[in-house]
């Protein structure tokens, strides 16, 4: 199975804090074990994703959406910090007080699932089997805990007061994706997604042949809709970064790749700096199905046969310090050019090379066809291989 078919996500996020399970229900794990064992699957094989959001003040932090393959299993979890969502709730007679000491005494997490089967469920934690209908589904989880809070300030000094120091609550969302059969008709669920090419024909290129299993056509695609295009999947890259093409109103599936964006959120950290804080990266040319690619050619896009865009694992970007579509300064000379594409260029490689994810990649100095805004760019892949690569396209 290759990278694109991998839509395991738990390399999008990493575990921030630990949680030891308690009060388990009937058939949960046995207590003292931190987590429901992970076992490493065989390709083919569901693989158990590790999901947690982290409440800080009034915002969640962390990944809102996952990709789950049917039947597979998601570990959620939630962690509210002692403290979180407390406020200065104010002294008597209206006096501000100078500081505010929580001291968390209890913390209630209640659990909201609507289908599927939960495995085990913990104080913060939850096991849970994904259905085998593929589709978006939605567990909720609400926090309230209760402290003892000590504030000082005139007028108040050394007065204990009891009150809710958090309750809030966050939505996990899960996409079950739909199985392509690329030797059907070439739709899901009525949407047109086209033929792949055959990587079995006997007269392929040669490193087609050799390759083959990189280049069979993607096995699962998920749901892009008006109510998930916007779901954050990762710390900065929403769901429908991935196909900017995509109509604001209408279902469109894709491939989803999780290593593309691994790549792309290591990258930005890559391209943070005193003097750019804030990188922003934009993709400007991402999942191009076959169906929209014949489409697209006829406009004068430069799509091949085997192009990587409609694997999911192929991308054109920029990266500036506004979030447009056009190159920024990011060498520091006071001008958008080449040069910063190249210099793009050289942090994705470098990315690819310490995640190991092996591809192509190339500088454009102009956009490589009509369809595509007018500055400099770079496109790479992650298609299982190293391939030749360019330094500068005209």
């Amino acid at each position: 199975m290759n990278s694109v078919q991998r839509l395991a996500i738990a390399d999008v996020t990493k575990v921030m804090f630990a949680a030891v399970l308690a009060a388990a229900l009937a058939g949960a794990a046995p207590q003292g074990k931190s987590k429901a064992p992970t076992v490493r699957p065989k390709d083919g094989e569901p693989r158990t994703i590790v999901a947690e959001q982290v409440i800080s003040g009034d915002t969640v932090q962390g990944p809102e959406c996952y990709v789950v393959l049917p039947a597979g299993k998601i570990e959620l979890s939630v962690v509210a910090p002692e403290g979180a969502g407390v406020s200065n709730p104010g002294g008597a007679g209206g006096a501000a007080p100078d500081r505010v000491f929580s001291m968390a005494r209890g913390v209630e997490y209640r659990w909201k699932v609507p289908t599927g089967v939960v495995g085990w469920i913990g104080d913060r934690r939850l096991e849970w089997t994904a259905p085998t209908q593929p589709g978006h589904y939605q567990i909720s989880c609400e926090i309230e805990s209760r402290g003892t809070l000590k504030v000082s300030g005139q007028g108040t000094e050394g007065k204990p007061r009891d009150l809710a120091a958090l309750r809030v609550s966050t939505v996990f969302h899960i996409l079950v994706p739909y199985e392509f059969d690329p030797e059907g008709p070439g739709v899901i669920e009525g949407v047109p997604i086209g033929i792949y090419p055959n990587e079995n024909d006997k007269n392929v290129k040669a490193v087609i042949a050799e390759h083959r299993e990189l280049y069979r056509p993607p096995r699962w695609f998920v749901g892009l809709t008006p109510e998930t295009r916007d779901l954050r999947v990762s710390a900065h890259f929403r769901l429908r970064e991935f196909v900017p093409d995509a109509p604001k109103d209408a279902t469109v599936y894709f491939p989803f790749n999780a290593n593309l964006c691994r790549a792309l959120e290591t990258v930005l950290e890559d391209l943070r700096t005193s003097a750019m804080p804030e990188p922003h990266v934009r993709i400007l040319r991402g999942y191009v199905s076959p169906h929209d690619a014949e489409r697209q050619r006829r406009q004068g896009a430069r799509l091949l046969t085997w192009n990587r865009y409609q694997y999911g694992d192929g991308a054109l970007i920029v990266a500036n310090r506004d979030a447009g579509m056009k190159m920024g300064d990011l060498t520091g000379d006071g001008k958008a050019d080449v040069r910063d594409a190249e210099f793009l260029a050289q942090v994705v490689l470098r990315v690819q090379k310490r995640l190991r994810l092996p591809g192509w990649i190339g500088v454009y100095a102009e956009r490589p066809d009509p369809t595509l805004p007018e500055t400099p760019m770079v496109g790479f892949d992650l298609r299982g291989y190293w391939a030749e690569s360019y330094s500068v396209e005209p």
